[in-house]
């Protein structure tokens, strides 16, 4: 029989002939002395048993218990490995019920010495593995000790984060033994504050506000693990029919130029690397949601843009980006950095080197498979967000991975990777553009230590 104790009542289930037929061994809920007494005839091994408590987790690793924060989870399961009993008990689980609603449940067995899971359901049937893992993948997960981590990202629900929810619905994080929440985000720089503060333990977000942090304060700085943007998305957007064609071409020009984008506070450093005289631009200030309306009216030749919000705004005014427009990449231009990664608490970096491993495992196991199929990684994004245009991102999506993923360097390094001599090269762009004193050495901002072996990250 299986003693259930869940709000203080316990139950005892007996099989009949269409399933479990309820047998209420307490008739009131019990006191909490009652429970623990229950409980202590139960688990004799555990002499500090306490009732199960509601917003709490509660995990049995061999003969000890450990309470874990609330996670979102209804209910948690375990048998007790090697827990002697009088005979009446064999099958042993503590569950709660949550919002009235009672979860089917498993009976898990956690074997201390092949680390294996078996369960059976509520009628009995034996299952484990990848059955069991389906059926409830975070139960599976924690059960063989989970490490919980957050994640914020760029920015809202996009085409170009399919990777991270493939890697969640396919299960590549629990395979690590990592349970990942991943929330949205307020742009590529904000995300290392998010991370600094410790709101967060991983982020996806720009390496040069890495840079930046870490020039000013080295100690609470992240860490990138895994670069994914080997180009900055700043670009120089002109008609494709129009005088510009190479940021040389902008001398004598009208520039539009949002106050206060990363585009427009980077252009400075671009002209000086691509031997731009600033005093032959007129700069105009525009505001962003206006760039791409002013280039077409022609109120600006060219305009300074994020290219991947530019090209799905040129959709969007029913026009072709590909044909009509030119893209002109600031790191083609001259302006040698890096953009987007996987960047890591210190916290976790310093104290839970494995479970950076197994996280940059699972996003690189999933960025491969998008890149394979683009359509994977869009399908991840509207699984998660039901009102995004499936459509749309997919095109986002692969417009990243043609301008901003992939380049001469990422074909040759595989993604994730960079260049050292060439991260120096940024560090110094980076220390010019914001006046700092001190620059931080290439090592501090990234380590590829955690990187998998690069025929796993070959483009």
């Amino acid at each position: 029989m299986r003693l259930e104790i869940f709000e203080g009542v316990a139950l005892d289930h007996r099989r009949n002939g269409e399933g479990l037929a309820d047998k209420r061994i307490v008739d009131q809920p019990a006191s909490a002395e009652a429970t623990r007494r229950q409980e202590d005839r139960v688990f004799k091994t555990l002499p500090q048993a306490q009732p199960v408590l509601p917003g709490e987790r509660v995990r049995f690793v061999h003969h000890r218990r450990e309470r874990l924060g609330n996670a979102g989870q209804n209910l948690v399961i375990r048998r007790l490995p090697l827990v002697e009993d009088d005979g009446e008990v064999d099958d042993v689980a503590l569950q709660r019920r949550s919002g009235g609603t009672m979860f089917q449940h498993f009976d898990l067995e956690a074997d201390p010495w092949e680390k294996r899971l078996v369960g059976s359901d509520l009628f009995g049937q034996e299952i484990g593995g990848e059955r069991l893992a389906a059926a409830h993948p975070d139960m599976a997960a924690l059960a063989q000790g989970t490490t919980k981590l957050k994640m914020v990202l760029n920015w809202r629900y996009q085409g170009p984060q399919g990777w991270f929810y493939l890697a969640k619905e396919k299960g590549y994080f629990a395979e690590e033994g990592l349970d990942v929440t991943i929330d949205q985000g307020e742009g590529s720089a904000a995300t290392v504050t998010r991370v600094i503060s410790g709101a967060y333990d991983a982020g996806f977000g720009d390496m040069n506000a890495i840079i930046q942090n870490a020039a000013m304060t080295p100690a609470e700085a992240p860490v990138m693990v895994y670069q994914i943007y080997n180009q900055p998305p700043f670009s120089i957007i002109a008609k494709a029919d129009g005088p510009v064609a190479a940021a040389k071409d902008l001398e004598g020009l009208t520039v539009g130029a949002p106050a206060g984008s990363a585009a427009t506070k980077f252009f400075p450093a671009l002209a000086d690397k691509a031997g731009l005289d600033m005093e032959k631009i007129e700069i105009i200030n525009i505001q962003p949601n206006l760039q791409e309306q002013m280039l077409i009216q022609g109120n600006v030749d060219a305009s300074l843009v994020f290219n991947v919000t530019s090209y799905l705004n040129i959709i969007g005014l029913g026009m072709d980006p590909d044909n009509e427009f030119r893209f002109i990449g600031y790191g083609e231009s001259g302006l040698d950095i890096y953009s987007n990664g996987v960047k890591v608490s210190r916290k976790l970096y310093e104290e839970h080197p494995e479970a950076v491993a197994g996280l940059v495992r699972a996003i690189n196991k999933a960025l491969m498979e998008v890149i394979a199929d683009p359509a994977s990684g869009a399908a991840a994004v509207k699984a998660n967000e039901p009102l995004v245009d499936e459509g749309l991102e997919a095109k986002r999506l692969g417009f990243v991975m043609d301008y901003l993923i992939r380049s001469p360097e990422s074909l040759e390094l595989g993604v994730g990777a960079v260049d050292p001599e060439r991260l120096a090269r940024s560090i110094a762009v980076i220390q010019q553009i914001y006046g700092f004193e001190t620059a931080p050495e290439a090592g501090s901002v990234f380590d590829a230590g955690f990187l998998p072996p690069l025929d796993d990250r070959k483009l």
